[in-house]
């Protein structure tokens, strides 16, 4: 329709404000307010704050916390999980934003005979969004931002499970070291008390032999410990972040601190609580809400067309409007549809997979802790005793002369003993490789 009107610059002024103002308006309608991008995943992830300094070295000697810390400041994988964040981010702010209007300049009728000018203006247009589809789509966005976020926390406690872990087989490996080499000096000691004991005549010379050979065994087996422990520290050194770092001590315990799990609270605590069924659950309220903008697309958005022309034939101003929508007859998004509602079922089959995976990895993880706890108290409570204290009544019945107790029978129990404490370290080490699992499931802070 046309409206002539005697000011041209009043015209154009006011038509230009007219799309500009319906166009703002719809846009704060349903803007929503996007939190900036994170420049911190531990500020999203932690529960405390990380002491440790970020540095090229490694301390003297490596504590688990130290280790931990390390591998939050330096391992790509969380640096990977932040920037999905800000993508995310990123992309729920685009969601809410009102499309660009379109301005130009238009000239009809130039060089016609009586006037050559012709009508000329400007002219502006606009999109007008109807139905909320700003806010449903930004609000869709924001939950994939939740669904990051949980993912990022997810990727946090895994990767602090892994240094648990291989920290714990490190710590094994060099405590393993330790334990050999008492283990192959017993050895050499019985060897030596052998050829004695041949050379004095009160000894056979298979005795020496079999002392021979067993400190061989020993030997190759102090040698295997000094190769694992050597194999064991590149895997620490990669899971935080610091492939090619130098050996360095690690300072633990294996005997203190170890932690009381019981599978019906672990099982209650994972499948309820932990970041992975979160993530689903936010990836699951996103598809819900694209379900409801596609459908919401069926509602025409109202496309605005302000043309103020100025004749310059008849000396007269004048301006158009254009009002048109898009009328759903052929397609109505039922593909989109149909999609977004497959993709909704998808994702709630993703999360029920999610709690049987969670509770696979529950079960398969508490056997092993239990096992291993139940072989640890049994090596504290009767082997070790049991052992120990056959060592202290050779070592008692040896010093007093009693002839059934020499030096060989003494070493044997000192050798018993030895391996005993060897298989007792080796038990700690499958203890805490589980329950470093068991506690990454749990996602407790250290």
């Amino acid at each position: 329709m046309s409206t002539l009107i005697g000011n041209k610059w009043g015209i154009w002024v006011g038509s230009l404000t007219l799309v500009a103002t319906a166009g703002c308006a719809t846009r704060y309608e349903h803007s929503l307010t996007v939190p900036p991008p994170s420049s911190d995943l531990l500020s999203i992830v932690e529960a405390r704050q990380v002491a440790a300094e970020s540095s090229d070295t490694l301390p003297p000697t490596l504590t688990l916390l130290q280790a931990i810390d390390v591998a939050l400041q330096n391992h790509p994988e969380l640096v990977s999980a932040n920037a999905l964040i800000g993508v995310a981010q990123g992309n729920a702010l685009q969601a809410g934003l009102y499309p660009n209007p379109t301005v130009g300049y238009i000239g009809e009728q130039l060089g016609s005979r009586e006037n050559g000018a012709g009508q000329q203006g400007p002219f502006v247009s606009q999109e007008i969004v109807t139905g909320g589809k700003l806010g449903v789509s930004q609000s869709a966005a924001l939950d994939a931002v939740t669904a990051n976020q949980w993912q990022a926390i997810s990727k946090r406690f895994d990767l602090e499970a892994k240094v648990r872990a291989a920290f714990y087989d490190a710590l094994t490996a060099q405590r393993e070291v330790s334990e050999n080499e008492a283990i192959v000096k017993i050895a050499l000691e019985s060897t030596e008390a052998s050829q004695k004991m041949e050379k004095a005549g009160r000894g056979a010379t298979t005795d020496v032999l079999r002392a021979k050979v067993e400190y061989e065994v020993n030997l190759n087996k102090l040698i295997s410990s000094r190769e694992r422990l050597k194999v064991a520290w590149p895997l620490l050194a990669n899971v935080i972040g610091k492939p090619g770092a130098k050996i360095t001590p690690l300072q633990g315990d294996l005997e203190q601190g170890r932690p009381e799990y019981q599978l019906a609270h672990v099982q209650e605590t994972v499948l309820s609580k932990n970041s992975q069924l979160m993530q689903a659950q936010a990836s699951i309220s996103e598809a819900e809400k694209l379900i409801t903008r596609s459908r919401l697309e069926n509602i025409p958005n109202v496309d605005l067309k302000v043309q103020p022309l100025y004749d310059y034939t008849q000396s007269v101003s004048q301006v158009s409007f254009e009002v048109g929508m898009r009328i759903p007859v052929w397609n109505k998004n039922q593909g989109n549809i149909q999609a977004a509602e497959a993709e909704l079922a998808r994702r709630v089959s993703e999360l029920q997979n999610t709690k049987l995976q969670l509770s696979d990895r529950v079960l398969l993880a508490y056997q092993r802790y239990a096992t291993a706890r139940d072989q640890v108290n049994k090596f504290e409570k009767e082997l070790l005793p049991q052992a120990r204290e056959a060592q202290r009544l050779s070592k008692s019945a040896f010093e007093s002369g009693d002839a059934k107790y020499d030096y060989t029978a003494l070493l044997d129990a000192q050798r018993t003993y030895a391996q005993a404490r060897l298989s007792y370290v080796q038990t700690l080490g499958e203890f805490w490789k589980a329950a470093a699992e068991i506690h990454g499931l749990l996602q407790q802070a250290p």
